[in-house]
């Protein structure tokens, strides 16, 4: 309970019997000193006390000649307070008399009344019994305390943290304001760069065309700066409130004094027929953000009372637009930010475009290098099969029957006529051996492990090296390329340990998995040197071009007990 109810309650703690030994004359004088509003109500909303503040608010101002009912004082209905359609009663409660007499102890709701201009003010209503003898609630004491303001600088709260965006803002704020305000116009300008605030009228807070951000419907070159007009027309200015606004109470009167130029431009900024008219800074702490424009075309219509609770909102509008303009700053950020990633990104994907291309063109190239190889070596296999083998077998025919009609076999001529019969057949098994190597099995996807396992036998036998083929997993090739590529990598891995590592055993192993085609040739010879891996022999090179052109990789490392592992991987494409 506040204190003018406390002081009110204690004159009413008189056991009364009846409202008729109400105290008027006594009571009167007590409660017309209070500033708040006050009445004092029966149980059936007749009002049978007023002070002089809820007269003036309600334009009734005998309430002693006829009962008038609080409702249709207060509130200008024509029943009980008890509907809650209106959205502010809805959320703080309804009329307050029914409870006070159902629970019998002081409360408070929150109401929409009517002044004495018809404009809907928020209040916070107390109420407080007063008892009979009996101890029922035979009377009720009711005081309001205008909330307007309050309840519109939660609202402008909320927008403030609704809106990411400055131009719905100020549109929402200026009709709230506007409303709040009871006048014809508001304005809401918003400074593109926050200016300090400056007390040497010798350096203007001037906001020009070019540096402001409005509501759509406002002209950008019709903005008032109170610190310019302070700087160029001081002395015909109104006095300004410590907050730094201006109030014009008759604003014709001022611009009939002004010169013909500046009297048009702040007629702009203005509506017609501005009688009235208010310039209150927006400001966060020391620093001014924009302008609020307040406008009416009635004289007086803008009090120094409403040019205070504006001045107070507009710091909750300066928090607001602070804000806004972190977040509009931060999109900007981002959106740059996006941009700038797209922008790369499709840069990123061009490059990667044109690399793959490459990396395909390269790759047909190396297989059409491969494939041209190939058809060159069967061609110099077939030649050699079918020129110099033919010949060299034709060449043994003609050795032998030499022989045969050498008559004298301790002559020199049977002598040499046997070591012509005798190498012939051995260097046509060479000719042999190369053309096999240059015109290898027909190496399907199907054929590769048994030209492998081939490849071992024919090893062991021809250099007496033992020589072993594994293979695991299921043979799934679905690029006849493959195989060929790695037969022959097979072939070069095995020379290599035959030729150069002095190995006793040779291991090829074969794989296959969902994932991956590898294989493995191992030997127990001498191993590598330090470095070698990278080696850049013929062999080498050979085996990595053709891995490289199956998409495969060649890797060479010393074994933990002596010899060389050198593995092809060839990775399955997903």
């Amino acid at each position: 309970m506040t204190q003018p109810e406390e002081s009110v309650a204690k004159a009413f703690s008189l056991h009364l019997s009846s409202p008729d030994e109400f105290p008027h004359e006594f009571l009167q004088k007590v409660v017309d000193a209070l500033p708040e509003s006050l009445a004092v109500i029966d149980r059936d909303y007749n009002v049978v006390l007023a002070n002089r503040a809820a007269r003036l608010e309600s334009r009734v101002f005998d309430v002693s000649s006829a009962r008038i009912k609080c409702y249709s004082c207060f509130h200008h209905r024509t029943s009980p307070c008890v509907s809650t359609s209106d959205p502010f009663e809805a959320e703080h409660g309804a009329c307050p008399l029914r409870r006070v007499i159902q629970s019998k102890a002081p409360t408070r709701v929150y109401h929409t009344h009517h002044d004495s201009e018809q404009r809907e003010i928020s209040v916070a209503v107390d109420v407080a019994p007063v008892f009979d003898e009996n101890g029922e609630v035979v009377l009720i004491i009711e005081t309001c305390r205008d909330v307007t303001e309050r309840c519109l600088s939660r609202r402008l709260c909320r927008i403030g943290n609704r809106h990411m965006k400055m131009a719905p803002l100020l549109e929402e704020y200026s009709i709230d304001i506007a409303r709040f305000a009871r006048c014809a116009n508001v304005h809401i300008h918003v400074f593109s760069e926050p200016c300090a605030v400056c007390d040497n009228s010798d350096t203007p807070n001037t906001l020009g065309s070019d540096r402001s951000q409005r509501l759509p419907d406002s002209a950008l070159e019709t903005t008032i700066c109170v610190r310019q007009l302070r700087r160029d027309f001081g002395s015909l200015l109104p006095p300004e409130t410590s907050f730094g606004s201006i109030l014009f109470e008759r604003f014709s009167t001022f611009l009939s004094r002004l010169p013909d130029t500046t009297r048009r431009h702040l007629a702009a900024c203005t509506s017609p027929e501005c009688e009235s008219a208010a310039l209150i800074p927006i400001r966060l702490t020391e620093t001014d953000l924009g302008l609020l424009h307040v406008t009416d075309p009635h004289p007086n219509a803008i009090t120094e009372e409403m040019v205070e609770s504006l001045e107070r909102l507009s710091l909750d509008l300066g928090a607001a637009i602070h804000r806004v303009r972190i977040e509009e700053a931060l999109q900007a950020a981002r959106s740059q930010l996006e941009a700038r990633v797209r922008e790369r990104t499709e840069e990123l994907t061009k490059s990667n475009r044109a690399l793959q291309t490459e990396i395909a063109e390269r790759a047909r190239l190396e297989r059409e290098v491969l494939h041209t190889g190939v058809r060159e070596q069967m061609r110099i296999g077939q030649e050699l099969h079918d020129g110099v083998g033919q010949e060299l077998t034709g060449m043994g025919y003609l050795a032998q029957n030499l022989l045969m009609s050498i008559e004298d076999r301790t002559s020199p001529a049977f002598e040499m006529a046997t070591e012509l019969a005798h190498s012939i057949p051995k260097v046509l098994g060479h000719i042999q051996n190369i053309v096999r190597g240059l015109i290898p099995l027909e190496i399907g996807a199907a054929d590769i492990e048994r030209a492998l396992e081939l490849l071992t036998i024919n090893t062991e036998k021809q250099t007496n090296i033992a020589c072993q083929f594994h293979a695991f997993g299921s043979n799934l090739i679905e690029d006849d390329d493959i195989p060929i590529q790695i037969y022959r990598i097979a072939q070069e891995a095995i020379a290599n340990a035959v030729k150069h590592a002095g190995a006793q055993t040779i291991d090829v192993e074969f794989r296959t998995t969902g994932e991956s085609i590898k294989l493995e040739v191992s030997d127990n010879g001498s191993g590598i040197q330090t470095g070698a891996e990278n080696g850049s022999g013929s062999g080498l090179r050979s085996m990595r071009y053709r891995a490289r052109a199956i998409g495969g990789e060649i890797t060479i490392r010393q074994r933990p007990n002596g010899g060389t592992a050198v593995t092809c991987k060839i990775r399955r494409a997903t």
